[in-house]
């Protein structure tokens, strides 16, 4: 099985219940007071470690004060900290701390796209919130210069977000990804190489079929099934087994 790795790893990636940044709903005044102060107390100073100390301590608040607070380790020159702090925004709730992240993408795009550790971690926590609001980033000049994983966080966050419009935009994606390798045959090795261990997992995940790892089988599908195809509020309850595991690997929660 492709994804058979992740098979002996899904276990031990969701294994803390999901959010590693504990999570505080509805908190008293008090307890965003401190959250704040010790995220800018961290943040003036120099010490990276205490930092990071900081936002996986203070990150799973649940107040757009904090979030604030928390957006200032996204300036960092430090890519420790600037990872740290996108996990942190990936998880949280609120609205905020989506538009915290795409407002860096929109601001930096170009500075980001030079660090694919930090790039990917972007799109991954962009798309962790399952926004369609996010497709305008995630689908944004998307098959560029694409490292595997930038194009994982990427094809997986748009599958994470269960609209029409999804489907649309990998199938899209797809004929691009492809295009680029010319020629049917060099195609087909080119995609199942590299492009297909990620659009197929995020396909099945949005649909509830799968057509394998060809990206021709995906398309003849969409063609006859693009107008009467309605996605579902939930992710289908059977998908293949390798997906399900890839999946929860990848997100580090339960299916």
């Amino acid at each position: 099985m492709r994804f058979l790795p992740f098979l002996l790893f899904a276990a031990a990636a969701f294994a803390e219940g999901g959010s590693p940044y504990p999570r505080v709903d509805d908190p008293s005044p008090g307890v965003v007071k401190g959250a704040v102060e010790a995220l800018e107390t961290a943040f003036k100073g120099k010490d990276t470690a205490a930092q990071i100390s900081a936002i996986r301590s203070q990150g799973g608040v649940n107040a757009n004060e904090v979030v604030h607070a928390l957006a200032k380790g996204l300036r960092s020159k430090d890519d420790g900290v600037k990872i740290e702090t996108i996990h942190a925004l990936g998880w949280h709730p609120s609205k905020e701390a989506l538009k915290q992240l795409h407002r860096v993408y929109r601001r930096e795009r170009k500075q980001l796209a030079e660090n694919e550790d930090v790039f990917a971690a972007l799109f991954k926590a962009v798309g962790r919130h399952g926004d369609a609001s996010s497709l305008t980033v995630l689908g944004d000049h998307p098959f560029t210069g694409l490292t595997p994983k930038v194009a994982e966080a990427r094809i997986l966050g748009i599958g994470n977000i269960r609209a029409k419009k999804s489907v649309e935009a990998l199938m899209k994606g797809m004929r691009l990804t492809t295009e680029e390798t010319g020629g049917r045959r060099a195609r087909s090795v080119e995609t199942r190489s590299r492009g297909m261990r990620f659009f197929r997992p995020a396909l099945s995940v949005l649909t509830g079929v799968d057509q394998g790892e060809m990206d021709e089988d995906w398309q003849r599908w969409w063609r006859e099934n693009r107008n009467k195809f309605r996605i579902s509020e939930t992710r289908p309850a059977s998908v293949p087994a390798d997906v399900r595991a890839y999946w929860e690997a990848y997100w580090g929660t339960s299916y």
